[in-house]
């Protein structure tokens, strides 16, 4: 990695370093810091620092290069100013660096010459036990004459020697074995071996205590079977570093059960508990918030398209209390630009008086509306569930008032925007009639003003203006809502647009079609209907469900099975769907009035020519 000057796997090794020491913290306690990391640490820092002086070099790096670069740098710097145990070490190995390769050496050559008085004593041993077999062997010769001799010699050079491969092969090999004998004998071992274990364990280790098998959890994260939580040992104090460790320690952890991922969001609320007991300051408790509200959204898609509504209660409970936090303390600063070296992870502000934390909560409401849409996708639209799922809107529009309040506070505009446009997401499909929806026509005409002066991209003030045209159109406001279509030109740019987008155009068309109908406007809604409804595809194009699947051969039915997931994770809530009996009967109507005037049009032409032509003869 280093002679190709990869910055950005450099990084991740000393990353995962990092995690091994915290996974033998006890070891590294007890023996101290292995001499080969603090090598590679010197060796690391050594390099980064020459390449950092080497102005040439930087120059020649590309951007991605040079920012991990940066990084590499800051991070070792950081380690380094935090661990002053880990720099002592280095400053001792810098100044007497062949200490170790002369331990080494030594420890080697101990262990060469035990291995040597070994062998030593094994071969006086080997030759006293040869001694004795030879002498054996000549007392036999000498009684017995000599063809007992050389049977006799057979037969201890076959017995004698134990490496000799004719041993087993005795008259008890070639025997017939009693497998019942056997087999009960096992049957012995097994019931009787882990009881004489569990006697010597209990006579050898009595000192030890047994640890509760009840738990769940690795290490110090457990959930006993009273159900408390523990995060940290009972005799371990609640220091700013403990939490950094037990965080990155939870976040690290695989949950690829439910239960397991359930059991996540318990140890971070734990740790956000004790952490806040401990007084670790704001920046910590916002970290710990924010990866409880991402465990939240953390599913198996494969098992199912959408969240439990437990867990969504949860991350809509979470994210409340965080934009309750952020409004009550302005001097917390949430922001996805801040970098590793100026969050506030300690228990006292930057140096400007902030506490300075990596996130965005725009992000974090644009997720939850994400999640929200899924929910009601998923959910019978004439059922109870659907009716419970639906009485959320209230406290979402709660959540996303107050993260606007905040964002004009932060005067971030762009960050206005989004959460203007998310609120007006909410109500533009609403009268102002209908009961809670007063005043909602005011609202949207000023977000959406605000939008068009102030937004940076293309695709939240389209959205804005297609909003702002199906509400001035539910309101029979024909003329304005028509006016403003055709001066933003959106119907030459449509088609360039994502496919959320052109979605909210095909509806706005819809309600721009029925508005002209109700205000008698026949040729303008017949033209705006036509192409929605001409292709029998309005459902597609409305996002409101897709083509009958039963109509296809079983065996094809398997390669369209995509076509169908992706249109119906495009559907829109049943509670702003456009009726489409209305669409294709207004449709109908539109063109038998249009036919009818035609006709009367031409029969009246045709009768005025023929009076004409009896008025010259």
């Amino acid at each position: 990695m280093r002679k190709i000057n990869d910055f950005s796997a450099l990084l991740n090794t000393f990353k995962d370093y990092g995690t091994t020491l915290n996974k033998s913290a006890k070891v590294i306690e007890k023996e101290g810091l292995p001499r080969f990391y603090i090598k590679e640490l010197v060796e690391l820092d050594d390099y980064i620092n020459a390449k950092w002086e080497d102005k040439d070099f930087k120059k020649k790096l590309s951007k991605q290069g040079s920012k991990g670069l940066t990084t590499l740098r800051q991070r070792l710097r950081k380690y380094f100013a935090e661990e002053p145990k880990t720099a002592d070490e280095l400053t001792k190995y810098r100044e007497n660096p062949d200490a170790s390769e002369e331990e080494d050496e030594q420890a080697s050559d101990a262990s060469d010459a035990s291995d040597a008085s070994d062998d030593s004593m094994s071969g006086t041993s080997d030759e006293d036990d040869g001694e004795l077999s030879d002498s054996g062997s000549e007392l036999s010769g000498s009684s017995d004459g000599s063809d007992s001799d050389s049977e006799s010699d057979f037969d201890s050079d076959i017995g004698d020697d134990p490496d000799n491969e004719f041993v087993r092969y005795t008259i008890e090999y070639f025997l017939k074995k009693d497998k019942t004998s056997s087999k009960a004998d096992k049957k012995v071992r097994r019931k009787k071996e882990p009881r004489e274990q569990k006697e010597k364990k209990e006579d050898e280790d009595d000192d030890w205590t047994a640890v509760d098998s009840g738990t769940v959890g690795k290490g110090d994260l457990k959930i006993l079977l009273t159900g408390e939580v523990q995060v940290f040992p009972k005799d371990v104090e609640v220091t700013v570093k403990n939490v950094v460790q037990k965080l990155a320690e939870i976040t690290a952890m695989r949950t690829p059960k439910e239960a397991d991922r359930q059991n996540k969001i318990l140890f971070y609320k734990k740790l956000r508990e004790q952490a806040s007991e401990a007084n670790v300051g704001f920046g910590l408790e916002i970290k710990i918030r924010l990866s409880t509200i991402s465990s939240c959204y953390d599913y198996n898609a494969k098992h199912k398209d959408y969240m439990s509504d437990e867990a969504f209660a949860n991350a809509l409970n979470e994210t409340l209390e965080l934009v309750q936090i952020l409004i009550k303390n302005p001097s917390i600063i949430l922001d996805d630009e801040v970098q590793d070296d100026e969050e506030s992870l300690t228990d006292q502000p930057n140096e400007d008086g902030k506490w300075h934390c990596r996130g965005s909560l725009v992000n974090t409401c644009t997720k939850l509306d994400t999640e929200y849409s899924k929910l009601l996708q998923n959910s019978d639209q004439h059922s109870e569930e659907y009716r419970l799922r639906l009485s959320n809107n209230h406290k979402i529009m709660r959540i996303f008032e107050e993260a606007t309040e905040w964002a004009i506070v932060q005067k971030k505009k762009q960050q206005i925007c989004q959460m203007y446009l998310l609120k007006v997401k909410y109500i533009y499909y609403r009268h102002d009639s209908q009961k809670g929806a007063e005043g909602g026509q005011e609202k949207i005409e000023q977000f959406c003003k605000y939008i068009y002066t102030n937004d940076e991209t293309q695709r939240i003030r389209t959205q804005a203006i297609l909003y702002n045209i199906y509400n001035l159109a539910l309101h029979d406001k024909w003329f304005q809502a028509r006016d403003l279509m055709l001066m933003s030109h959106l119907q030459e740019s449509i088609t360039n647009a994502d496919i959320g987008t052109q979605i909210i155009y095909n509806r706005t068309m819809v309600q721009l079609g029925l508005c002209a109908f109700r205000m008698g406007k026949m040729e303008d809604a017949h033209q705006a209907l036509t192409d929605i409804q001409s292709g029998n595809r309005s459902r597609e194009l409305l996002a409101q469900g897709t083509f009958l699947f039963s109509s296809i051969i079983p065996t094809i039915l398997q390669d369209f099975q995509w076509l169908a997931n992706e249109l119906k994770s495009r559907r829109r809530p049943s509670d702003d769907e456009c009726s489409r009996t209305t669409l294709i009967s207004t449709l109908n109507f539109s063109s038998v009035s249009i036919s009818s005037l035609r006709c009367s049009s031409r029969s009246h032409t045709w009768l005025r020519r023929s009076s004409m032509v009896d008025g010259k003869k």
